[in-house]
């Protein structure tokens, strides 16, 4: 299941972003077209496919890098974006994704989930937090990435610490089973502590104070099924909700 925080509109095609809440990385989602429910205050049916990104294109003389991809819905498109380090680690960690889509979805609102199954939409409470990690290179999406891409190891902004509207996928306990969710950073108010709000589907068992939030994260490599990484870690601990 997908978090879907809102889309970008491109000349014949729509690009949904979200943040991937199932324990798999962008590398290991579903390839192909398929179709998918996009709900939130109703239910859309859409088809959708995973890009396929060309790398190397170059940057404008603005200075905007430009993202070549090719679908199989709409064949080659591209767009132009500011991209930093900071927001290339940011959607590391998110475990953000990229979906094509034709279908008309002008009238969605956002948050959003998308799932190859009709599900609840997503509810909101506004919580405080504790975090256990802050760091960009302490998140398991970014342990995973940094095992595979070892060059980025003396990166020092790697040390930074997450921002304030990042959102971060996590699972927590509800009636015995493993729910996930999306927890929003929001300003700090403390030392550890921060304002946060909490996505999760309305059937779930609505997150308690005390409750663990936790993340784990696995990367199945292709070419070589056996080779299998697998990282996790304790998020943070909910003080305190409301609303």
């Amino acid at each position: 299941m997908v978090l879907v925080t809102g889309h970008r509109k491109l000349d014949n095609i729509q690009l949904l972003s979200g943040i991937v809440l199932e324990e798999i990385t962008e590398a290991n989602f579903r390839k192909g077209v398929f179709n998918a429910f996009l709900v939130s205050d109703r239910v859309h049916e859409i088809i959708c496919e995973r890009p396929q990104y060309h790398g190397g294109i170059g940057t404008t003389r603005e200075g905007l890098f430009v993202v070549e991809f090719e679908t199989t819905l709409c064949g080659v498109s591209d767009y132009t974006e500011r991209q930093s380090d900071e927001e290339i680690f940011s959607g590391v960690v998110e475990n953000r994704i990229q979906l094509a889509t034709t279908s008309n979805i002008d009238n969605v609102a956002y948050p959003a989930f998308l799932s190859a199954r009709p599900v609840s939409p997503p509810t909101a409470i506004r919580a405080i937090v504790r975090l256990y990690i802050d760091k960009l290179e302490d998140f398991p999406e970014m342990r995973l990435f940094i095992a595979r891409e070892r060059y980025l190891l003396k990166n020092p902004k790697l040390q930074k610490s997450i921002g304030v509207g990042t959102i971060l996928p996590v699972s927590y306990e509800s009636g015995g089973d493993l729910a996930v969710a999306a927890l929003e950073v929001g300003r700090p108010i403390g030392r550890g502590m921060f304002e946060a709000v909490i996505y999760y589907e309305a059937k779930s068992k609505r997150p308690a104070p005390g409750g663990t939030l936790g993340r784990k994260v696995t990367w199945t490599n292709p070419k070589n099924p056996e080779a299998i990484m697998q990282f996790s870690a304790r998020i943070g601990v909910i003080d305190s909700v409301r609303g």
